[in-house]
Parts: C-alpha cells; sequence; structure tokens
C-alpha cells in the first residue's frame, strides 16, 4: 500500500497516513533496481571506515501488484510468502568500479549521520548503475546474514 501510481493514489495514502500517525509525511520517488545492503565498520579507530562485501535482497515475487519493498513481514515471517519470496544474499559482488562509487557514497554517509562503530545502508542500484540510499542504520540488526556474511568474507569471525 505504499507504492502508488497516479495522483489520486497519492492523495489517499498520505490521508491514510497523516490519520494512521498523524503529522507530516515524507513521499519519495520509487527507486527500481538491486536493493542492497551495505555494512560500514570501523576497524582499529581506523580514520576511514571499512564496507564490508554487500548483501542482496532478491525479489522473486513478479506478479502484478507486487512491489519489490523489502516489507517487515518479508524481513521477519518465516512462514509468510513475502518471506520466501525476498531472500537475503550475502556475500554478493558487482563490478569493481561501482563497488568503488558504492563504497565513497556508504563512507560519506556514514560520516555525515556520525555513525560511529559499525552501521548499514539501505541502497538501491538502478540498472544504469546509478545509487540511491534508502535509509542509514546507525545500530543494525548485529545478527543479520549480511553482516555476519560479510565478515566471513573479510577473513573475520562474528566473534
Amino acid at each position: 500500500g505504499s507504492v502508488v501510481n497516479s495522483q489520486a493514489e497519492l492523495a489517499a495514502r498520505v490521508e491514510h497516513v497523516r490519520r494512521a500517525y498523524g503529522g507530516e509525511c515524507l513521499v519519495e520517488a520509487f527507486v527500481f533496481g538491486r536493493e542492497l545492503h551495505v555494512n560500514v565498520m570501523q576497524v582499529d579507530n581506523a580514520t576511514v571506515p571499512e564496507v564490508l562485501p554487500l548483501a542482496e535482497i532478491e525479489f522473486h515475487d513478479t506478479r502484478p501488484g507486487r512491489w519489490p519493498v523489502y516489507t517487515f513481514t518479508a524481513k521477519w515471517d518465516m512462514e509468510s510468502d513475502e518471506y520466501r519470496n525476498a531472500p537475503l544474499k550475502a556475500p554478493v559482488y558487482i563490478d569493481p568500479p561501482l563497488f568503488a562509487k558504492l563504497e565513497r557514497i556508504a563512507r560519506r554517509a556514514f560520516r555525515l549521520f556520525e555513525c560511529r562503530d559499525y552501521a548499514r545502508l539501505d541502497v538501491r542500484m538502478t540498472p544504469e548503475g546509478t545509487f540511491a540510499v534508502l535509509e542509514v542504520n546507525p545500530n543494525p540488526y548485529l545478527n543479520s546474514l549480511a553482516l555476519v556474511n560479510g565478515m566471513m568474507a573479510t577473513g573475520r569471525t562474528h566473534e
């Protein structure tokens, strides 16, 4: 229900959000593309944070009316259709020049939002190779497959 296709749907959704939650609404353009989890860590008080190998949400449900959105249900309800159709794969790799570009973006976001120790960015990469930061999580889930597998890919253990 959070993705709309017309001005009328937008107006109805904004009204729903205002009624349900109060206050103002943030409206964003939907970005199509691969959804990546980008874990960033400050290792041994280094001044430049390290970007770990990526994770990707693979959206398999392409039925009409199904948007590639990583919902609460897709993240946590292991019995749900959404969960089964949006697996997290980690690590995943992208072309080195694109990864270098994403590293720069992730490090800048890490500093901009004054993160420390570790953080995770949720990012969309368009088919043209443009990145859009969806959110910055300054205290992400520590047992995430994205983080654990990213650390293992660099020779570290979760412990």
